[in-house]
Formats: structure tokens, C-alpha cells, sequence
């Protein structure tokens, strides 16, 4: 008898012990609904120590999220004696909100009696994260696949648009009336086109002219055109690491971020606050990354914009970063921005994140990969060149090979290069091209092709011509990204691109930095 309770008592220190270690959270009540019982693993998740939970109701738990109706089903379930399973929103001791997958179950008597309860909690918080995040990962690539076509054919025909309206306003007498109207038609096929690399930013769809550059600085030269955006009754202000950070992003395309995240900071302030923008580098805990499989472990740079303005719910939250959504009035917003800044952070490797609380302001915190590298002089002097580029002729007496299917495209090409020196050949596509090198019988300075073609695309038509030694430079345009020559939105080192929509000028500009510039710059 004596090792019959022995075996008893080890049977039972070996059941205690399996529920302590337990990483789920189990607490047992009496009838009367009183806590009994709670395991280390409830400690851990509801931040209750046992010594606080003992002897309290389980509606310190209660996070306010359910209404009667769900708690009233629950109980007739545990009342009929069967156990009740579901989800459930819970409340820490420290206020925070969880999700967990519970099951309670009656304990019985010998005699079929209720004499308490039990129940074990799984945290699934995280799991449902990621679950709601890849939902909207697969409706934000649907969306962007979407606007990544319209943008395309939009980037086309905004080339031409804009064109032709210039050749149009360079024909008009200085004193034409109708220059006010071309310049109307120009400035619209401006913004028609700001709209379009909207659609492509948070499609994650562009082009980034990635380089290492110090955050500081990008933050500091934004600052001081904000003070004139963001108007007087807004107190900006800047704190600033003292020391480099030191990332690689699209300098322009984070400018175009702090912009945004001002601008929304503005409109949340009707009757004035104060805007912060501060940077910083961090280094966060494994937990972290863990949480965010986006974001490459290692030092980070925390870019903060903080605003003191009428802040935001959850609801209005969850929808904050998707396309179109807006909480402005009609004609007051494209609901594009957030979702712009979004697409280009993910685009540049980094996480962006938000805290807001209705009438206590917002909170966006940025991070990005910091790297080691610094800035080269080289980078500085790439600058300089490209600001003596401007001053230079545009034109040239080179001949040029140009690629385009869009024959309207093609044809403002034409006019564009041959009024201003050049030697033209046109071709609607790939076979077309390498049979105008045949006819034209020697080697063309700079083969100018669309990226997006059928049949053979813009870059295997490079490569063959390259293989024949039929032109030593390369110069692709496109309104689109392609895999063809980029790689997660960042173009391959050593090619050439122009972006549609282009003007006259940016066409005739960037080919002379390619006609003048180091061939192993413009490969094919």
C-alpha cells in the first residue's frame, strides 16, 4: 500500500510538473467561478502573477471586445456539461490586448457533478498577424499587379502626350494665346504622371537609383523645404543622431516619404501641433526580426515622424497603408500617399510601423538596414558631373538605334533625335532591329530599346546585338519594371535606363551621359 501511494504521489508530481512547464496558459476554477489554480504559463502570458490571479475572477482577463450574446453562449455550453473551444481577445495586466485559441472544460464528481472548471489558453497573436498579413500581401500584390499595368500603358501614353505638347509650345510666337493652353495640357501631363510613379511605388512596381547615403542629411535638407509646406501654426522640429546613419535607399524616393508622413501630419493638425523627425540607430533583440521576417537582422536606423494631432483608431489603422483607402473629404486626398510610402520602405528593404491614439497624435517609426560603408567621394563627384551634364549641348552627331513598339512612342523618338543631330534607326521590335543592323552594315554608337517587347525583349535584343559587336552601348526605357534587367525593383549595376514618362530634354540628356560616359556603364 505504502508504494502504491508512493507511485501515487510520483504520478502526481509528474502531472504537476507537465502542467507547470506547460508554455500554454491553464487556470482552474471552483463553481463559483473563483481562480483555484494557475500555471506558469498564465503567468507568463497575462502578466498576472499567481499570487493575483488566485482567488480572482477570470474577468480580470476581460478585454471589453465581446459582447453578452458570445459570453451568454459560451456559459449555456458549459452549463449543458460539454466543453466550449473558440477564440477569444484577452486583456494583460499591463493593458495590452491578446488573441488566444481556449478551450474550457467542466470537472466533474464521481456523480456527474460540476464541482469547477478548466481552462487552457494558446497565445495565437502572432500567428494571426501573419496570417492577416499575408491576406494583405496577396491583395496588395493583386492590386499592384493591376496598377503596375495600368501604369505602364499610362507611362506610354503620357510620353507622348507631353511630347508632342512641347513641340507644340516651342512652335508657338512668343505672344500665341494658345500657350497658356499648352501649358495647362503640359502641367496636367505632369501630374498625370507623379500619379502614375504613385501606382508603381506601392505596387513596389519603380525603379530605385539605390547608393549608401547618410540618413541625416537626407532628413536635414527635407526639413528645410517642410517648414514652408507644413505652415506656421506647426512648430517642426529635428533631432538628429549625432552621428552618421548610414543606409542605402533612393535618396529621392525617402525624401518623397518624409514628405508624405509630413503632409498627412499637416492635415491631422487643423488648428496647428507640433511635427518631430528624429533618426537614430538601434539595435533590436532576436524577438524582433523574428516578428518582422522582412527586415535583415542586424543594426538598424529608426526613422521617427511624430505629429501631436488628432491620432487614429484600430480600425482606421488596420486600412492605413492600403491604395485609395482615405479618411479626407472628396477631392482632398488620392489615398495613394501612405500607401506610396509603404510600397517604397518594403522596396528599400526596411519596415515602417504605427502608433496612434485617437487625440494623442502619431507616431510613424521607419526602419532600415544600417550599413558600414561610407559615403565615397566618387558618389559626390558623380553629382557634380551630372550637374556640368546639364550646362553641356544635348544634341549630337551620332547614330542611334531606336527599339519601341509603341509606334507612337517610336515616332516622337525619331523627331526628338534626328532634330537634334542624330543619325536614326527605327524598329518596332527585336527581328525589325537586327535587320536594320544588317542593312545598315557597320556598328551603331547606341542602341536605344524598349524593356517590355513581344517576342524577343529589350534585353536579349541588347545581348545579341552585343554578341555581334554592333553597338557598344546600350540604353533601355521602360514604364515598367522588368525582371529583365531588375531585380527587386533596384536596376542591375552597369545598365542604363531612362524612366516614361521622359521629356525631350531627360531623352537627350541621359543619352549623352551614355554616349559620353564609360561603356561598362550602359552594358547590355
Amino acid at each position: 500500500m505504502l508504494s502504491s501511494l508512493r507511485r501515487s504521489e510520483s504520478e502526481s508530481r509528474f502531472f504537476l510538473s507537465g502542467v507547470e512547464q506547460s508554455d500554454d496558459g491553464i487556470f482552474m476554477t471552483g463553481v463559483d467561478g473563483k481562480i483555484l489554480f494557475v500555471n506558469a504559463g498564465f503567468e507568463r502570458m497575462t502578466g498576472f502573477s499567481r499570487r493575483e490571479a488566485v482567488g480572482a475572477a477570470p474577468e480580470i482577463l476581460k478585454s471589453g471586445a465581446h459582447n453578452a450574446d458570445f459570453y451568454r453562449a459560451f456559459w449555456k455550453t458549459l452549463a449543458s456539461g460539454e466543453s466550449w473551444s473558440g477564440t477569444m481577445k484577452n486583456r494583460r495586466k499591463d493593458g495590452t490586448l491578446f488573441d488566444v485559441a481556449q478551450t474550457i472544460s467542466p470537472l466533474k464528481d464521481s456523480e456527474g457533478l460540476i464541482t469547477g472548471y478548466v481552462s487552457v489558453m494558446r497565445d495565437i497573436t502572432q500567428s494571426l498577424k501573419l496570417e492577416a498579413d499575408l491576406r494583405q500581401s496577396q491583395k496588395m500584390e493583386s492590386v499592384g499587379r493591376l496598377a503596375g499595368g495600368v501604369a505602364h500603358d499610362f507611362n506610354n501614353l503620357l510620353t507622348a502626350i507631353n511630347g508632342y505638347a512641347g513641340f507644340v509650345m516651342d512652335a508657338l510666337p512668343k505672344d500665341d494665346p494658345k500657350r497658356d493652353d499648352v501649358k495647362e495640357i503640359l502641367a496636367a501631363g505632369k501630374r498625370a504622371a507623379a500619379l502614375t510613379q504613385q501606382l508603381l511605388a506601392f505596387s513596389r512596381r519603380q525603379i530605385l537609383a539605390t547608393k549608401i547615403v547618410d540618413l541625416n542629411e537626407i532628413v536635414g535638407g527635407t526639413v528645410r523645404m517642410l517648414k514652408r509646406l507644413i505652415g506656421e501654426n506647426i512648430k517642426l522640429e529635428a533631432h538628429l543622431a549625432a552621428h552618421s546613419c548610414m543606409v542605402k535607399v533612393d535618396a529621392g524616393q525617402i525624401d518623397q516619404v518624409i514628405i508624405n508622413l509630413a503632409v498627412n501630419a499637416r492635415d491631422a493638425m487643423p488648428n496647428g501641433g507640433a511635427l518631430t523627425i528624429s533618426t537614430k540607430t538601434v539595435a533590436m533583440p532576436e524577438e524582433f526580426f523574428h516578428d518582422r521576417p522582412g527586415l535583415k537582422p542586424g543594426p538598424l536606423v529608426e526613422l521617427c515622424v511624430t505629429d501631436t494631432g488628432e491620432g487614429m483608431d484600430e480600425a482606421v489603422r488596420s486600412h492605413l497603408f492600403e491604395p485609395f483607402f482615405t479618411t479626407k473629404e472628396k477631392g482632398k486626398g488620392t489615398g495613394l500617399g501612405l500607401a506610396t510610402v509603404h510600397g517604397i520602405i518594403k522596396q528599400s528593404n526596411g519596415e515602417i510601423e504605427i502608433e496612434s491614439v485617437p487625440n494623442k497624435g502619431t507616431t510613424f517609426r521607419i526602419y532600415l538596414p544600417e550599413t558600414e560603408a561610407t559615403i565615397e567621394e566618387k558618389e559626390k563627384e558623380k553629382e557634380k558631373e551630372k550637374e556640368k551634364e546639364k550646362e553641356k549641348a544635348l544634341g549630337g552627331d551620332e547614330t542611334v538605334l531606336l527599339v519601341e513598339d509603341e509606334e507612337t512612342i517610336r515616332r516622337l523618338g525619331e523627331r526628338i533625335l534626328k532634330g537634334n543631330g542624330y543619325t536614326v534607326l527605327t524598329a518596332a521590335n527585336g527581328r525589325e532591329a537586327l535587320k536594320a543592323l544588317e542593312i545598315y552594315a557597320k556598328p551603331v554608337d547606341l542602341v536605344i530599346t524598349d524593356v517590355v517587347m513581344p517576342g524577343m525583349n529589350g534585353r536579349e535584343l541588347a545581348r545579341e546585338i552585343a554578341t555581334r559587336n554592333m553597338a557598344p552601348r546600350t540604353l533601355y526605357i521602360s514604364g515598367y519594371t522588368n525582371d529583365a534587367i531588375v531585380q527587386h525593383g533596384v536596376l542591375e549595376p552597369g545598365l542604363a535606363f531612362l524612366y516614361k514618362p521622359f521629356t525631350p530634354d531627360a531623352l537627350l540628356r541621359k543619352m549623352r551621359e551614355v554616349l559620353d560616359g564609360p561603356r561598362d556603364q550602359a552594358k547590355a
